[in-house]
């Protein structure tokens, strides 16, 4: 709430949220230009995990060309992200996820770097 609702807010973004999530409807929000476009991305494991299922199953192509236009970072949270699904996201977006831990309560306190070493 802190992280991807509040901060946002703070700094003058626009924060978009779905009732339930919809696979179909994610990737079109991720894959189009519109307003607003979306650049910064947060989710957990099992959502990246039901993207990549998604995309490999659809007509889709140039995943990669289409994130860089607008979306600048993808983050995720709440338990480990699994190295395949790290290796896969990168190969098909061509974007690092990264990883942050913390806590509902506290926000986020410790997040891994984009670039270098993995802390976790």
């Amino acid at each position: 709430m802190i992280n991807c609702v509040m901060s946002p807010l703070y700094a003058g973004g626009t924060v978009v949220m779905m009732n339930k999530f919809d696979v179909e409807q994610t990737w079109d929000h991720l894959l189009n230009d519109r307003n607003p476009a979306i650049n910064v991305f947060s989710a957990v494991p099992t959502i990246y995990i039901k993207l990549i299922e998604h995309i490999k199953n659809s007509s889709i192509k140039d995943v990669k060309k289409l994130c860089s236009n607008h979306i600048r970072l993808f983050l995720s949270g709440s338990s480990a992200l699994p190295e395949s699904v790290f290796q896969k996201w990168f190969e098909l977006t061509g974007f690092e996820i990264v990883e942050q831990f913390g806590s509902s309560e506290t926000g986020r306190v410790l997040s891994n770097k984009l670039e270098g070493k993995k802390l976790a």
